[in-house]
């Protein structure tokens, strides 16, 4: 099996609206017409992975190898299509919207990185009324946070901590460090009264 191949269509076929008020209606109705394809990709994507089809073509490594030689996309996105999919159900509300055109890929595709039963609502209001980017950097936020409230992550904190110091070329001392909130703090107000003393303030 080979990469679909791609259609051709004269110019004439796809006739531009002459009004800017049509052409703007023309793009989002197709941009709603491409997000609901791309919820049923998904879907057929889940097919594939519940069924192990994949497994029946050449003998690739993995769902997203085969993905990514049928059908050409890159073996990164491939991945997040495949995350997407094996997802999507667990969060009734987002699969509609996504169902029905509401809401993008890209935006579904943030969603489910940390989409929870609790947060679902919230994060699907954001989608709705907010732009990708904005969905993006909510993830991003509630994922740090989440790390940030772990119950290891004190332990996480205090086995990452390191000191490291060379002598540059020029014969300068350079150090680097990393530390838990609580020592980097201490440490800026030692070094902060170190510099005072230096600098005879």
């Amino acid at each position: 099996m080979t990469a679909a191949e791609p259609l051709h269509q004269p110019l004439s076929t796809c006739p531009i609206p002459e009004d800017n008020d049509d052409l703007r209606d023309a793009i989002t109705t197709l941009a709603g017409h491409i997000n609901a394809a791309e919820y049923r990709f998904i879907k057929l994507l889940a097919a594939l992975l519940e069924r192990e089809a994949w497994l029946g073509e050449g003998g690739f490594k993995t769902p997203a190898h085969w993905l990514n030689y049928a059908c050409g996309i890159d073996l990164g996105a491939a991945r997040e299509k495949l995350q997407v999919a094996k997802c999507l159900s667990n969060f009734p509300r987002i699969e509609e919207a996504f169902r029905t055109g509401t809401i993008s890929y890209s935006k579904v595709r943030a969603m489910t990185r940390s989409a929870t039963p609790e947060n679902e609502e919230v994060l699907l209001m954001y989608a709705q009324h907010g732009t990708a980017q904005h969905v993006e950097n909510m993830v991003r936020k509630h994922q740090w946070a989440k790390r940030l409230n772990a119950p290891e992550q004190d332990q996480v904190q205090y086995e990452a901590r390191e000191l490291m110091w060379h002598y540059d070329e020029d014969g300068m001392f350079v150090f680097r460090c990393k530390l838990t909130p609580e020592d980097g703090a201490m440490f800026l107000k030692a070094m902060e009264a170190w510099f005072d003393v230096v600098n005879g303030n």
